[in-house]
């Protein structure tokens, strides 16, 4: 998640509740980290074997791989985690069916995404996503649960931390961080979904 957003508040919450779902998964899962970007997961998934699928090369994934095209047998991964990627593929549908082929029978995704958040990771920030979209994205799956992340005090730090001193900054995104979340004005989602 790291790659696009710094020490703000949505990073934060959204970290929080990852590590949550994170618990869900078993010990010696076999992982995909998909759009696993610079910063791999594996302090979420301890004594789990992770693999790192990213279309950018200069990420160093472990599969170098289009995620609308998952270079994997059919239920191969107990579990699916991508952090901060959705937004930044063509076609969601697509992938999310990728993702439920590769996921083996009562496999877990958790996933995060945005809502309201600036353009970041040009030219390739295509989408943002409601509740709603997010629902119909992934509706083949049995189970979805899904979580906003933020509020509007949330995308006012964001704006105001372009302006501030970063001790400032940094101290006030800590707090914000830990404010109810907005169900009709999140600044993202993290969700799970069981197959």
């Amino acid at each position: 998640m790291g790659k696009y957003l710094q020490e703000t508040s949505l990073r934060y919450a959204t970290e929080k509740k990852q590590r949550e779902l994170s618990k869900r998964v078993k010990k010696k899962s076999e992982i995909l980290d998909l759009c696993c970007g610079k910063l791999r997961h594996d302090e979420y998934f301890p004594n789990c074997n992770i693999v790192g699928l990213d279309a950018d090369k200069s990420c160093n994934p472990d599969v170098l791989a289009d995620a609308h095209d998952l270079p994997f047998k059919e239920n191969k991964f107990d579990a699916v985690f991508s952090s901060m990627g959705l937004e930044h593929l063509r076609n969601p549908f697509k992938v999310a069916q990728e993702i439920y082929k590769v996921l083996k029978p009562n496999g877990i995704l958790i996933l995060s995404t945005v809502f309201a958040l600036e353009i970041h990771g040009q030219p390739h920030d295509y989408l943002r996503f409601t509740e709603f979209g997010l629902k119909e994205i992934f509706k083949d799956f049995k189970q979805i649960e899904i979580y906003p992340i933020g509020n509007r005090k949330f995308i006012l730090e964001n704006v105001l931390g372009k302006i501030w001193t970063f001790a400032t900054f940094n101290i006030f995104n800590k707090l914000i961080s830990k404010t109810k979340p907005s169900k009709t004005f999140p600044q993202g989602y993290v969700i799970m979904c069981k197959k």
